[in-house]
């Protein structure tokens, strides 16, 4: 009765005050890691240390998100503990993060980036969306799996590469081929074949149709002589009938 009375007791004073309210939290988490409940130990630790950041809460957040699969989180927050117990002078936390960090480097694989040549003052890296330093260019750890590795410029198309790391451990190395400046023809572009170009000309005439198969050949000029001659003779034979007519008449 008298311990269930100091509990209740304990959580009122804990909910007016975030370190006591941290310290609660930092046992519940080290109790459910002890028992095998990872992903709840690893919320109740990150409230704790959100609530009041100590070296000893981090480094345990790091051991505990190095258990659930999350390398890179761990890596970020054991290398942050590790800064932390040199700061404090704390040697006993040393050893632990140093292990545990070489442990997760260890399942870690890496991208070494080699930026494009003619943009390398003011290029900017991307992993999987995220902005990289340039002085981690050389090495930057990533899960294993699928990746993708983007470099873009002011003026200048984006160029991405896709990388896929199987092992931990491994390093990758993408190489950039110099980008491309916004507005110039894409490389080895086909030039336009002359019958598919566009005609410029406006003043050619169109062409004329095809005669007919049974089309009549035109008439020779001699032969135009010859029915002329004829029509004339027949003319002269029938003016001279009709006057013959016209003198019997009378």
């Amino acid at each position: 009765m008298l311990a269930a009375a100091m509990m209740l007791v304990s959580t009122s004073a804990a909910a007016d005050d975030p370190l006591a309210r941290a310290n609660v939290l930092f046992v519940e988490g080290k109790k459910l890691l002890d028992e095998g409940r990872v992903a709840e130990a690893c919320a109740r630790l990150d409230e704790s240390y959100r609530l009041a950041p100590r070296g000893g809460t981090l480094l345990n957040l790091g051991l505990c998100h190095e258990r659930e699969g999350r390398l890179l989180v761990a890596r970020r927050e054991l290398r942050d503990a590790l800064a932390m117990a040199r700061r404090d002078g704390r040697a006993d936390r040393e050893p632990v993060a140093r292990e545990h960090l070489a442990a997760v480097e260890a399942k870690l694989a890496w991208i070494a980036v080699t930026p494009p040549s003619n943009v390398a003052a003011n290029v900017e890296i991307r992993v999987d969306g995220a902005p990289i330093a340039q002085a981690d260019w050389s090495a930057v750890p990533v899960e294993p799996g699928r990746h993708v590795v983007a470099a873009s410029a002011e003026r200048f198309r984006t160029r991405e590469v896709a990388v896929t790391i199987d092992a931990g451990g491994r390093t990758e190395t993408v190489r950039f081929e110099p980008l491309e400046p916004i507005g110039a023809a894409p490389p080895n572009a086909p030039a336009p074949s002359p019958s598919s170009a566009p005609s410029t000309s406006t003043s050619a005439a169109p062409l004329a149709p095809s005669a007919p198969h049974d089309a009549l050949p035109a008439p020779r000029s001699d032969t135009l002589r010859t029915v002329a001659l004829a029509a004339g003779i027949a003319g002269v034979a029938i003016s001279a009938a009709t006057g013959a007519w016209a003198l019997e008449r009378k």
